[in-house]
């Protein structure tokens, strides 16, 4: 009996080791994400579901340049669904395909007005290229495109 009270003690105590170090590692990479928003002028919030992952929402109000981009990357590393809006900024072809190509484990939006457009789908060859035409919130620019008197 002692001997079963013992192994069942060092399961629990590896248990607990093993969550521990799950946390604080959740912990860290939660609060360098945070700094990356931060420097980029943006938003966040999540709701935590330890240990299955957490959902996290970001509004990003600028377009992150390449040294921000290499920052707010470790939202790929993070457990759970990562939400990542730009609200109030122009994004360029290149630019969105940038941003889709670095953060491919997040799932990017486009805020237009009270609306969040998947980015992937304001692709022209994706058959919605109709988010360039709306006069509030982001919208993307296409170069060398002129704009009709509907298009601002």
């Amino acid at each position: 009996m002692k001997r079963f009270a013992k192994t069942v003690f060092i399961i629990i105590l590896c248990v607990a080791f093993i969550a521990i170090f799950d946390i604080v590692n959740i912990s860290r990479k939660e609060q360098r994400l945070l700094e990356a928003v931060r420097s980029i002028g943006g938003r966040s919030g999540s709701i935590p579901v330890w240990p299955f992952g957490t959902e996290y929402r970001i509004t990003l109000t600028a377009v992150p340049n390449e040294s921000q981009l290499q920052e707010l990357k470790i939202a790929n590393r993070l457990r759970g669904w990562v939400g990542i809006a730009f609200e109030d900024c122009d994004l360029s072809d290149k630019e969105a395909a940038e941003l889709l190509t670095a953060l491919p484990d997040c799932h990017l939006f486009v805020v237009n007005g009270v609306r969040l457009i998947p980015l992937d789908s304001t692709r022209p060859e994706m058959g919605e290229p109709s988010i360039a035409r709306e006069t509030s919130g982001c919208r993307l620019v296409r170069p060398n495109r002129r704009l009709g008197p509907r298009e601002s």
